[in-house]
């Protein structure tokens, strides 16, 4: 849970950084800054951290900045899985490919899947440790004003405003973030087309881990503007997302719960037999997961920014959101550290680079994302057969893979050319 926090209208100084909002970058940031002994205040809506009945991937990325932070040997004692590989299946079961992190030079050769959590609540736990850090639970960002001296922020708690100064306020407030509202940053926000709904369950006791249905392997189904994916997060927990082509709901849920069992089972025989036997709740109660793109051109404005989510949300098939917005908690703390402690250096300077920085990675991601689903989410025939064919060719060439791996490993950003991706095609033809 997290704790009650110190009362703001007791607290007469001013802040080095105000953040808005304890998302993964939020918290990354708070993290590195508050070690090194800057004045934080930390504002999150949320008064506890609670599970969100899903799982999430931390790569190699990700992992390398909680070993920074000395995080990821506590967060190794939580429920957790270590994935190595990852398979990739047509829906009528035939291998597509299967992209292992052996062998590829990354700093971790695995990726942690973990209810994020877990993390945040080890995160949240370091902050109550450091005594420049104050956190504010149940607090809420409303608005801002620039001044020559920073920012005064008008945070609000149970009806009550107050007003706080700090040198720079960061908000990782989500997809919506008010702050990115109030700052008229431009950029692109709208939503995918596709959606998708999502459950996380329990293994029974009475049911073994040893069969396909319920074993903790990492799969991928992908059909004609179908997609099924599922991955454990621990020895008994699971979690699934079902694409919905075009965002259809209500069709969805008009088939039925029969329908959907028989496309789960179709992938994994037996999987609904599972899925009933953990309480399956049927398919009108399946929160429909709508997904959005934010792909701004900016980021900061004065001395505001805002990072994670609220400048980049981005597709699910790139397996980046938590581990870029990490990555920016971790660099903008550098920005930040540099400003802060030489008077002679210019704070808007600094996230002027920043901003340079993160925006031209950030935008190679959502280059690769569009182009993903444009690709995976198809429904015509003619791309998903030569889909299947790259597929097929990637996992037969090993240079091919590398470059994957790497991308989605957030170590290295390396898209497959078009020569890269004829020569996958003429490979996968080949039987």
């Amino acid at each position: 849970m997290i704790p009650s926090g110190k009362d703001l209208l007791s607290l007469d100084h001013e802040y080095d950084v105000i953040v808005a909002g304890a998302g993964p970058g939020g918290l990354t940031l708070s993290c590195f800054l508050g070690k090194r002994g800057f004045r934080v205040l930390l504002v999150d809506p949320r008064e506890s951290m609670s599970p969100l009945g899903r799982g999430e991937l931390i790569q190699p990325l990700g992992l390398g900045i909680l070993e920074d932070l000395g995080l990821l040997g506590p967060l190794l004692l939580q429920e957790h899985v270590r994935y190595d590989q990852f398979h990739f299946f047509g829906f009528d079961r035939k291998p597509l490919m299967t992209s292992s992190y052996q062998g590829k030079g990354l700093t971790y050769d695995w990726a942690l899947s973990v209810e994020p959590y877990l993390q945040d609540s080890l995160m949240w736990k370091m902050l109550e440790s450091l005594p420049s850090v104050t956190l504010f639970p149940g607090g809420r960002y409303l608005s801002h004003e620039t001044r020559d001296n920073g920012v005064y922020v008008q945070i609000e708690k149970r009806g009550g405003v107050q007003t706080i100064q700090g040198k720079v306020l960061v908000g990782d407030d989500g997809r919506d973030s008010r702050l990115r509202k109030n700052l008229a940053l431009p950029g692109v926000v709208k939503e995918y087309k596709d959606s998708y709904v999502s459950w996380s369950f329990e293994i029974p006791e009475n049911l073994s881990l040893e069969s396909p249905a319920s074993d903790m392997s990492a799969r991928y189904y992908l059909g004609p503007g179908e997609i099924f994916f599922l991955f454990a997060t621990s020895s008994r927990k699971r979690f699934f997302l079902y694409m919905l082509k075009d965002r259809k709901i209500d069709e969805f849920v008009s088939r039925g719960n029969s329908d959907f069992l028989k496309r789960v089972d179709q992938c994994i025989p037996g999987l609904g037999d599972v899925l009933i036997s953990a309480g399956f709740p049927g398919v009108s109660a399946l929160k429909e997961w709508v997904i959005q793109k934010v792909d701004l051109e900016q980021w900061a404005k004065d001395y505001a920014v805002v990072i994670g989510d609220a400048a980049h949300a981005t597709n699910p098939h790139v397996a980046q959101g938590r581990n870029q917005a990490m990555e920016d908690g971790r660099l903008l703390a550098s920005h930040l550290e540099t400003a802060l402690s030489n008077p002679s250096t210019s704070l808007l300077d600094e996230l002027r680079k920043f901003e340079n920085i993160r925006i031209t990675k950030t935008k190679a991601l959502h280059h690769l994302a569009d182009e993903m689903c444009f690709v995976w989410n198809s429904d015509n025939p003619l791309i998903v057969w030569g889909r299947e064919q790259v597929f097929r060719g990637i996992s037969k060439t090993p240079s091919l893979n590398r470059k994957i791996v790497r991308t989605i490993a957030g170590e290295d950003f390396l898209p497959l050319s078009l020569f890269d991706r004829i020569n996958a095609f003429l490979k996968g033809l080949m039987q």
